[in-house]
């Protein structure tokens, strides 16, 4: 039977302080953040890629350690010409920091904090196959090293490789509908060293944004939400004008804010649930899909209801006040409705007298998207949209296309929505002329009617 609570553990953890503390991050891990809002909420790039591929430098090194190194290496060294050899060795050094292919491989030395290793190992988590994710960022390393030059190679000597020795954080993802094609884009964009250098911010910024954006989506649906689904949310593009009437305001961001907003009480619901669980975390989806008999749903419910009978006796007199009326009384049969009314209890109580922590939660969240990324955007009386800048443009272009020569803008766009972007018909005429200006638009057909996006490196 699957799990579905402990009263007795939350009992015990309500029994530590006067005011009932709501855990997070705990039982369960599901989003990177904290109640405190992050100093610099950017994705750590190399960092990741230590996570990725399980491998970090021997020793961070600085530009002086690395050229003397290199340079007492060097046997039978004239002193007349060490001064001129070490100049040569500078020049060398600097080409290898700043080269396309080795500052990928010299940012397994990045150091990171605790905000942003929580980051980079939530992206990792994205692909829900960490075996994938080994090996094709062990691949990318790997034809670094084969592909190196001479002054390469000579930094590699003394820069060598250790196995990453960091804790393992798996995140527990809602929504995995992303998962396959994070692999994918992936692969493409480091299979190639420009592609990587121009590409894989952009990428892990996308992915990050739209992984949570989708769970929160997931969530708000509670037990009818689809774990490979994707919520319909149009974009706008960052340069367009936009309106009240266009699907980028009325089926946008606008459709998501609440599901975003509830990010911390669900992450405190699915942290009660999951209290005391030894086996692997659950969330609402799972607690619906073990209810496939009538036996199974009156046990899962009647448990559910006992939780959240638990988490009321648990408040002090004030706050128990405010979810006092909340109270039902039916015999519990449902699992979808004891769900909801275990969230409403904490929901309610949270916002009550927590909101000040809830919102920090978020923030961390709303200003990393609203950074340089941009991929939510101020358009003043319409408030924030989901935006798509031209770089991210570009990158999804590349990422959709492939390594096919060119590709049907049907199938493009049809390869955006299929990574949780959608757009109107103003959008798409947009884009068009996007392509049409940097001349990658290709009519292959006699009648010129069907128009192809070309491959563009």
């Amino acid at each position: 039977m699957i799990w579905c609570g402990d009263p007795e553990v939350l009992r015990v953890h309500g029994a530590r302080g006067k005011t009932f503390s709501h855990p997070q991050g705990n039982a369960i891990a599901l989003f990177p953040f904290t109640t405190h809002i992050l100093q610099n909420p950017d994705v750590p790039v190399g960092y990741f890629f230590q996570v990725a591929c399980g491998k970090t430098l021997d020793s961070a090194v600085s530009d002086g350690e690395l050229i003397d190194a290199i340079v007492s290496r060097l046997a039978d060294l004239d002193s007349r010409h060490k001064d001129a050899i070490t100049d040569v060795i500078r020049e060398v050094v600097a080409s290898a920091r700043g080269s396309e292919s080795a500052s990928l491989r010299l940012s397994l030395g990045t150091q990171a904090d605790k905000d942003e290793k929580k980051i980079a190992q939530y992206i990792a988590s994205i692909p829900c196959d960490r075996k994938s994710l080994l090996l094709i960022s062990s691949n990318a390393l790997n034809e670094i090293e084969r592909d190196s030059n001479l002054v390469e190679r000579m930094v590699y000597e003394v820069v060598g490789l250790d196995d990453l020795d960091e804790e393992d954080k798996t995140y527990f993802l809602p929504n995995r509908a992303l998962s396959g094609l994070f692999l994918e884009d992936l692969e493409l964009v480091l299979s190639e060293p420009k592609l990587a250098r121009t590409y894989l911010e952009d990428l892990l910024d996308f992915y990050f944004y739209m992984s949570i954006l989708q769970s929160c989506m997931t969530l708000n649906d509670f037990c009818n939400g689809k774990r490979y689904g994707i919520s319909r949310l149009y974009f706008a593009l960052d340069w367009e004008k936009t309106g009240w009437k266009r699907d980028c305001y009325n089926k946008g961001l606008v459709l998501a804010n609440s599901a975003l907003d509830d990010m911390f009480i669900h992450a405190v619901v699915l942290e009660l649930i999951n209290m005391g669980n030894e086996g692997e975390s659950v969330d609402y989806i799972d607690l619906h899909e073990a209810a496939t008999t009538p036996e199974d749903e009156a046990f899962v419910a009647s448990s559910l209801r006992d939780l959240t009978n638990a988490y009321r006796s648990c408040l002090n007199a004030q706050d128990f006040g405010y979810v006092a009326d909340l109270e039902i009384t039916d015999t519990p049969f449902s699992v979808a409705k004891e769900v909801e009314y275990l969230f409403k209890n904490v929901r309610t109580v949270i916002y009550q007298t927590r909101d000040e922590p809830r919102s920090k939660y978020v923030k961390s969240f709303r200003d990393f998207a609203r950074r340089d990324i941009q991929l939510e955007k101020n358009r003043r009386k319409s408030g924030y949209m989901l935006n798509l800048t031209e770089d991210m443009l570009m990158f999804l272009t590349v990422s959709v296309i492939g390594a096919k020569e060119s590709m049907s803008l049907v199938d493009l766009f049809a390869g955006f929505e299929k990574r949780g972007v959608f757009l109107d018909e103003s959008s798409k005429d947009e884009i068009i002329r996007f392509y049409e200006r940097r001349s990658m638009i290709d009519r292959k057909s006699d009648s010129g009617e069907t128009q192809y996006v070309k491959r563009v490196l």
